[in-house]
């Protein structure tokens, strides 16, 4: 041990200092402690060892799903208690109009593009961004280093589901358009 080292044992507990005001300002356990009062009252903090306790915040509000109204069998059942039909359109019509938007714009874009038309966006559907989903979460699973190796068909790599289910090029455009609202206010990790 050196000198340095031994000067910050020795003084470790002596940093703490004992704030008389604070004793006053909050007498008994029982009473509820004012965080107004107490964040005007000094316009500097310092450290005491005194512990306050904080008060009870009544919360009576039941959270999550409620899964005592839905008969859950499956894993479908527990995904759906999330994404219910109402949450799938607003995704599958947010990703719509945003892909409509996107094209809208490339159109009016001056450039060599214009001379040939561009290919349009086929709609989303439900049961497509259900599928879509479904191949998300089974990617959570099977790991792969790239998206495209999912989709891949070389013997070594080939996972044959992936490309049953939908096509890469297909997937790759709904990940490319995939909206969850048009508010242009919201936080890029809002959308």
């Amino acid at each position: 041990m050196n000198e340095s080292d031994s000067e910050i044992s020795d003084d470790s507990d002596t940093d703490i200092s004992y704030n008389s005001e604070s004793e006053d300002s909050f007498s008994s356990d029982t009473e509820e402690y004012n965080y107004e009062e107490d964040a005007c009252s000094e316009p500097a903090k310092s450290w005491s060892s005194e512990v306050k306790s904080l008060p009870e915040m009544n919360f009576s509000e039941r959270t999550g799903p409620n899964i005592n109204d839905v008969q859950t069998v499956s894993e479908l059942d527990f995904f759906n208690l999330f994404f219910d039909d109402k949450i799938i359109d607003v995704i599958v019509n947010e990703t719509n109009d945003f892909a409509q938007k996107i094209f809208e714009k490339k159109q009016n874009e001056p450039g060599p593009s214009t001379s040939c038309p561009a290919k349009l966006f086929q709609n989303v559907t439900s049961d497509e961004l259900m599928i879509f989903l479904a191949l998300v979460i089974l990617m959570s699973i099977i790991k792969k280093p790239n998206l495209k190796m999912y989709f891949s068909t070389n013997a070594i790599f080939s996972t044959p589901f992936f490309s049953m289910a939908m096509s890469r090029n297909r997937f790759l455009e709904i990940l490319q358009f995939l909206h969850f609202t048009s508010n242009p206010q919201a936080k890029k990790l809002e959308k």
